[in-house]
C-alpha cells in the first residue's frame, strides 16, 4: 500500500532553479534550500528571501490554486504572518503545474517546545482562528473555496486507517504506551455527528504548519494547501496536539466557548494528524519530528 505522502513527481533544486530562471528572471538564484517535502508539495527557500511551494502530485494542483487566490485576500486580517503570494508560476515544459512563491515568513519550524512556552502561545492562535472563523463563508465561496471534499472529520471512514495506524506505531516501538492509544479508540472516539455552522477553516494546523519564534511562541501559519469550508474543530485540533489543559483553558477564554461534540473531533482529529506525522518521520528518517508527533499524541490523550 502507498504512503499518503509518496509523490508523483521528484521536485529537485536542477528543476526549481530552471523554472526560476524560466520564468522570473530578475531573481538571480544564489542559494536554494530544501525546506521540505510535506504531503502534497515540496518547499524551497531562495536566497534567504523567497519561499516558492511546488506541487509534487496532481491532487494539490486545485488546492494550490484555491490558496493562490484566497490568501491575498484574508492575510491582511491576521495578526500572526500567514504566507501571501506574490509569484504565480506557470505549467512549462519542464514541470506540468502551476506553483507559487512568497516572501518568507518570521520564525522557523518548532523543535522541542517546553510547555512551559507552549502556554504563550494560547492567545495569539485564539485571536488569529478567531478572525480566520468569522470571514463569511460566502466570501470564502466567491474565491472558489471548496467544500471538505476529502471528508476529513468523518470518524467512521477514518477509524479504520486510525487503528491500522495504532498498530503500526505500536509494532515499530514509536509509541510505547500501547494502553492509552487503545483505550482512547474504544471509549474516546465521537460518536456524535457534526452539525450546524460551518467555517472557513485552514484544515492543517499542525506541528509542522507553524513557526514560531526563538521563545517558542508561534508566528506564523502556514500551508494552506487544506483550506475549505468545514467545521471549526478541524482547526481547532491544534490546541489538543500543542497545549496542555491550562493552555486550552486560556485558549477557550479568548476564542469563545464550543460546544463538547466540536472538541471531541478536535481531539480525534489531533490524535489522527499525531500517529500519521509520526509514521512520515519515521519513513522519512526525521527523528525530531518522530519526537515532537510523539509529544502531540501524548497531549492529545489527555
Amino acid at each position: 500500500m502507498a504512503n499518503p505522502w509518496d509523490a508523483e513527481i521528484n521536485i529537485t533544486e536542477e528543476l526549481v532553479s530552471t523554472l526560476l530562471s524560466e520564468q522570473f528572471p530578475k531573481i538571480e538564484v544564489k542559494e536554494i534550500e530544501l525546506l521540505g517535502r510535506g504531503f502534497d508539495n515540496a518547499v524551497y527557500l531562495i536566497n534567504q528571501e523567497y519561499v516558492f511551494r511546488f506541487p509534487s502530485k496532481q491532487q494539490a494542483v486545485s488546492l494550490l490554486e484555491t490558496e493562490g487566490k484566497l490568501l491575498p485576500e484574508i492575510s491582511p486580517h491576521f495578526e500572526l504572518a500567514t504566507p501571501c503570494p506574490i509569484f504565480f508560476g506557470e505549467k512549462s515544459s519542464h514541470y506540468p503545474w502551476p506553483f507559487l512563491g512568497y516572501k518568507e515568513l518570521p520564525g522557523s519550524i518548532p523543535k522541542s517546545i517546553p510547555l512551559s512556552a507552549r502556554i504563550h502561545t494560547a492567545k495569539p492562535l485564539a485571536q488569529f482562528l478567531k478572525t480566520l472563523h468569522a470571514i463569511p463563508v460566502s466570501k470564502a465561496k466567491e474565491l472558489g473555496v471548496p467544500y471538505d471534499e476529502y471528508e476529513r472529520m468523518n470518524v467512521a471512514k477514518r477509524k479504520v486507517i486510525m487503528e491500522e495506524y495504532i498498530e503500526k506505531v505500536v509494532e515499530m516501538g514509536l509509541w510505547k504506551d500501547e494502553q492509552s492509544l487503545h483505550h482512547y479508540f474504544r471509549e474516546g472516539l465521537p460518536c456524535e455527528p457534526l452539525s450546524g455552522r460551518e467555517y472557513l477553516v485552514h484544515g492543517d494546523i499542525h506541528i509542522r504548519n507553524v513557526l514560531t519564534d526563538h521563545n517558542g511562541v508561534v508566528t506564523s501559519i502556514i500551508d494552506w494547501g487544506d483550506v475549505h469550508i468545514g467545521y471549526q474543530a478541524a482547526d481547532l485540533s491544534f490546541i489538543y496536539s500543542f497545549l496542555d489543559v491550562e493552555g486550552r483553558k486560556k485558549f477557550y477564554e479568548i476564542y469563545g466557548d464550543v460546544d463538547e461534540t466540536s472538541k471531541k473531533y478536535a481531539r480525534f482529529k489531533a490524535v489522527y494528524i499525531s500517529l500519521v506525522l509520526m509514521l512520515y518521520a519515521h519513513d522519512q528518517g526525521d527523528d525530531q519530528l518522530v519526537k515532537d508527533a510523539t509529544e502531540s499524541l501524548s497531549l492529545s490523550l489527555k
